[in-house]
């Protein structure tokens, strides 16, 4: 994480505009969150990408539907699997 913070500096995206790999790393957000709650506590450039990623318009209008899909994103049986 530390290299991906360093990578991406001051810019609000990875590559310094939206790419499919800010939403990959919004996505693995959600995994670190869930596997290691404590851990990703301490992430604060992990948290402040996701909120600037769900902060966009488009990204905001369709987590706000019903049928947006908010997770989970893993199986139930991963809780129990410890790393």
């Amino acid at each position: 994480m530390e290299y991906l913070e360093k990578f991406k500096g001051k810019n609000d995206w990875l590559f310094g505009y939206l790419t499919l790999a800010d939403f990959l790393l919004v996505e693995v957000s959600y995994y670190v969150e869930n596997i290691y709650p404590e851990i990703y506590k301490g992430l604060k450039f992990l948290q402040s990408h996701r909120a600037t990623f769900l902060s966009i318009p488009e990204i905001k209008q369709y987590y706000d539907q019903e049928s947006g899909i908010k997770g989970p994103f893993l199986p139930p049986t991963m809780a129990i699997i410890k790393f």
